[in-house]
């Protein structure tokens, strides 16, 4: 049940890394001698536990019969049952054992004869008693030690909380009351909200936010990590990013693939259950307010694939995204490589990929993406395709393009609609991909089209 991940390491890294772990050494701790037990203090406490449940007598009797060692695990089952240990801690025989906290439930409706302010000067509140206990959690012992016994004294612990949290902790407390507001008034009872809650409350378990960036926070491992190119990636948008099964059977087994094989941090394997996988996906569903689900990729148009291969290679997308592991190889594996496009049709959200192409920026601030398509007006792009078409340079690309096009007024409309080109990039990037089957096909029948137009 350990929140640790597999890292899917090789023999060498795990004798790496622990030749590094055996080389933090501290001679000054591990000299250290126990000291000597006070066999009168621990009999004397052990006698203590004994009478909580038979007589005086009986109890001196018991421990008269118990050898040294016997004494010393006694205690200290003793001590873990005082203190609730197992609360936070999985420790064998102690499964199901109830928690020592006093209930809560209907705290926020307990009547306030009922805390015991002993000898503290404070306000006699509710919110006041609450978080002094929060904040110094045992000081209502304070001029009782002589009078109360050892197991009566208080046991929770200090939890070192800044009076910031000690106040979160306190709203929570105050709120749990046994009237019932209705329904309607409450807030968080939509899905959406649950499954936000759900999501948060998984990923700060596993420490996600320790390698990703995930709600503006986190990135921890950049502090090891110097290059911002080679950090893992912002989680920004990964609801509207990616397709629920891709990112199902991707936690399943993330060693499957390496969409960046240039990077030296990898995704380490946490052996999530379907249920706690769903809860990440309804999570970053939730986050973007985006269905899990799509239909099948719609296909393309002629048109659109013609327009998408030449802009492709006009915006030499190919420079960054490499297609594969080989060609990423190829150019050095530099850190200003982005994703194989080849993973595109099985990964990404095919109605997301024209809204990041035109404005990267929006989705993931700070992307490496460039925006090629500038904004003359909020919420206004432009097409650089469209001006620059009609140049000498660029004669062969627009003859590619003529094939699929009545007329050069048509084309230039098309090119001219930012919405038409990013679609069209997305088209081509899935004829890369995945979808080749189908561009082919679109493809085929864009040729007989303009056969039938007889080179017009």
């Amino acid at each position: 049940e350990t929140a640790m991940p597999s890292l899917r390491l090789t023999n060498k890294e795990t004798a790496d890394l622990t030749a590094y772990l055996l080389s933090s050494r501290d001679p000054r701790y591990e000299n250290q001698t126990l000291p000597p037990i006070d066999a009168g203090l621990r009999d004397e406490l052990v006698l203590g536990y004994l009478q909580n449940n038979v007589t005086v007598e009986r109890s001196k009797a018991d421990l008269a019969k118990m050898s040294p060692a016997e004494r010393d695990v006694y205690l200290g089952e003793q001590t873990i049952t005082k203190y609730g240990c197992y609360s936070c801690h999985t420790i064998k025989g102690f499964d199901n054992v109830k928690p020592i906290g006093t209930e809560l439930t209907a705290e926020g409706s307990k009547p306030l004869h009922q805390f015991d302010f002993g000898h503290v000067h404070i306000d006699h509140t509710r919110h006041e008693w609450v978080e002094t206990k929060l904040l110094r959690p045992r000081i209502y012992d304070e001029g009782k030690e002589a009078i109360n016994a050892y197991n009566d004294l208080l046991k929770m612990p200090n939890f070192g909380m800044s009076k910031r949290e000690a106040e979160a902790v306190l709203t929570n407390v105050v709120g749990f009351t046994k009237e019932s507001a209705l329904l309607s008034r409450k807030a968080g009872n939509d899905s959406r909200t649950a499954a936000l809650a759900a999501g948060r409350k998984l990923i700060t378990r596993y420490n996600c936010q320790g390698c990703h960036l995930i709600e503006g926070r986190g990135h921890a491992i950049k502090t090891v990590i110097t290059d911002p190119a080679m950090l893992p990636p912002n989680l920004a948008a990964e609801g509207a990013r990616v397709q629920s099964d891709w990112l199902f059977s991707y936690l399943h087994d993330p060693g499957r693939v390496r969409m960046r094989p240039w990077l030296t941090a990898r995704m380490p394997t946490f052996g999530f259950s379907d249920e706690q996988e769903n809860t990440v996906i309804g999570y970053f569903g939730a986050r973007e307010n985006r269905p899990p689900f799509l239909s099948p990729y719609p296909g393309a148009d002629p048109r659109s694939l013609a327009v998408g291969d030449v802009v492709f290679g006009l915006f030499q997308c190919a420079k960054c995204h490499p297609a594969g592991a080989e060609a990423a190889k190829a150019t050095g594996m530099t850190p200003d490589l982005a994703p194989s496009l080849l993973l595109a049709h099985d990964r990404l959200r095919y109605d997301w990929v024209p809204s990041w192409v035109k404005d990267p920026q929006k989705w993931v601030p700070g992307t490496r993406m460039p925006s090629n398509f500038p904004e003359s007006a909020p919420g206004k792009y432009d097409s650089p395709v469209a001006a620059v078409i009609d140049s000498p340079a660029y004669a062969t690309q627009k003859a590619q393009m003529m094939k699929s096009f009545s007329s050069e007024a048509e084309l230039k409309a098309f090119l001219a609609d930012v919405d038409k080109v990013t679609t069209a990039l997305r088209d081509h990037i899935w004829s890369l991909s995945g979808g080749a089957a189908a561009s082919a096909k679109a493809k085929a029948a864009g040729a007989a089209v303009a056969g039938g137009r007889g080179g017009r």
